[in-house]
């Protein structure tokens, strides 16, 4: 995947910077380091984060009585007593209710709710379109792009940049 993204990033040097950084720094094993249903014991991870990184605090909200979705409490086979794990089956769907970036504490709390199947996820994102599509109706091409970039944290992207340039 990452030759993928260093080919299409081949003229960003910036860019390019940033993969080779993540490729050096990321260690799969370690990307979820704690999944835990104590937020207490979540944040204990998360206080321990003393370099210049942004931890994540992941909640996920399942409505047991509604949803579809397959998960487990794995408690019992946890190496961790007081883990109190909960495992999602793979391709588990999800909605991101709100993002609280708190950049005091280096922390950002994503809140996920369930989504019971497919045609509820493809009406938030097609309702998300038309959200977008209705922003930028009546801009010019350039200032579409521009804010499409700027939502996408690619303001200073090379492409934008390479746009505004004579």
């Amino acid at each position: 995947m990452l030759h993928v993204c260093r080919q299409y990033y081949k003229d960003n040097q910036t860019t390019l910077k940033k993969i080779d950084i993540f490729d050096e720094s990321y260690a799969s094993d370690s990307a979820a380091e704690c999944t835990t249903t104590a937020e207490d014991v979540a944040r204990l991870f998360i206080e321990d984060n003393s370099n210049d990184l942004i931890a994540i605090l992941w909640e996920i909200k399942i409505n047991t009585k509604h949803t579809r979705t397959i998960f487990a409490d794995i408690s019992s086979f946890s190496a961790v007593k007081d883990e109190s794990e909960i495992l999602f089956t793979i391709g588990s769907l999800f909605k991101i209710e709100s993002i609280d970036k708190n950049f005091n504490q280096s922390l950002c709390k994503i809140t996920l709710t369930t989504v019971d199947d497919e045609d509820t996820c493809d009406s938030c994102i097609h309702e998300e379109l038309i959200i977008i599509q209705e922003t930028l109706r009546g801009q010019l091409p350039m200032l579409q792009l521009s804010s499409i970039l700027l939502c996408m944290g690619e303001f200073d992207s090379f492409h934008f940049e390479k746009f505004l340039l004579p």
